[in-house]
């Protein structure tokens, strides 16, 4: 498993912080590097990414980006929120359910492989 920080690469992205990055998560970590286990973000209330809409279009950008996990840290309203923008966003195929079946895949065998 890795955790992806919210650190702003700008020779990587110019734009976004590497846990919202696509560039950063899928092209670089698992496309040049092979990396094909669970992707945690960092937590996604903290202020790095206060400028990157709110807690649910963080979480939706972050699983977008290709993070199978998003870590949103003692507040149930926040991750409230976030899930139901993520499962807004599968009902409106703006995550595929096939990204979501990845994620679910990564996740299983991580579980398995600690059983």
């Amino acid at each position: 498993m890795i955790m992806i920080s919210h650190g702003v690469y700008p020779l990587l992205d110019y734009n976004k912080p590497a846990s919202i990055s696509y560039k950063i998560t899928t092209d670089i970590l698992r496309k040049r590097l092979h990396y094909n286990g669970v992707v945690i973000t960092d937590d996604l209330t903290m202020g790095a990414l206060k400028n990157y809409g709110n807690i649910g279009q963080r979480a939706v950008d972050a699983i977008k980006a290709g993070a199978d996990i998003v870590l949103i840290y003692g507040n149930e309203e926040q991750a409230k929120q976030s899930y139901l923008y993520v499962l807004k966003a599968v009902e409106n195929h703006e995550i595929p359910i096939s990204r979501i079946k990845q994620s679910v895949r990564r996740i299983l065998i991580l579980k398995k492989s600690l059983a």
